[in-house]
């Protein structure tokens, strides 16, 4: 059975070679799985270009939810890095409204399910996740921009981001009433 969506790099040599990087059996399903579907794509589509990478994103975006979209880019984009072709690596999709640019998006967590959290942190005395959870579920600061949310940011108040590639300003918090985060 074929199962190279490269020529010369089988799905299952990729597979193996993961035992290494302690990923969860899981984990290494859901990879096979989506480089299956990778797999029957290009059988019907020819070998994977640039062009051929959007186009498939596009079929899973209408088939799957953005997260399981996102599984798919994350096994093909892992992949692709093993067999050493960057170029074509796919970002991952976006939250944003679908049906109509009329429709306000459902936000990720409730008002109720906020407040469980930071009592949850408060109440186990981790001081650390409360302000994180707070920082990132009032600011809109990107869970990815992690590493750069700094004492010195915090204290400014404000400061420049990279996310996606851009710098980006962001207010972090305002200083006034209950908005201060610590």
């Amino acid at each position: 059975m074929n199962d190279e969506i490269l020529q010369g790099y089988p799905i299952s040599d990729y597979i193996e070679t993961t035992a290494n990087k302690r990923w969860k059996p899981d984990t290494r399903r859901y990879y096979t799985n989506c480089l299956q579907d990778l797999l029957t794509f290009t059988e019907r589509h020819g070998e994977p270009t640039p062009a051929s990478m959007a186009e498939w994103e596009q079929s899973l975006e209408q088939e799957y939810t953005r997260s399981a979209v996102n599984v798919h880019l994350a096994a093909a984009n892992n992949y692709f890095k093993w067999c050493g072709r960057y170029d074509l690596l796919r970002g991952h999709t976006r939250a944003g409204p679908k049906a109509s640019e009329d429709q306000e998006p459902t936000p990720t967590l409730t008002r109720t399910e906020y407040m469980k959290l930071l009592r949850a942190a408060r109440s186990l005395g981790k001081h650390r996740i409360y302000l994180l959870i707070k920082l990132f579920a009032t600011t809109g600061v990107p869970i990815q921009c992690l590493n750069q949310v700094t004492a010195e940011l915090v204290k400014q108040g404000r400061g420049t981001l990279r996310y996606a590639g851009q710098a980006r300003d962001c207010l972090v918090f305002e200083r006034t009433g209950k908005n201060h985060i610590i």
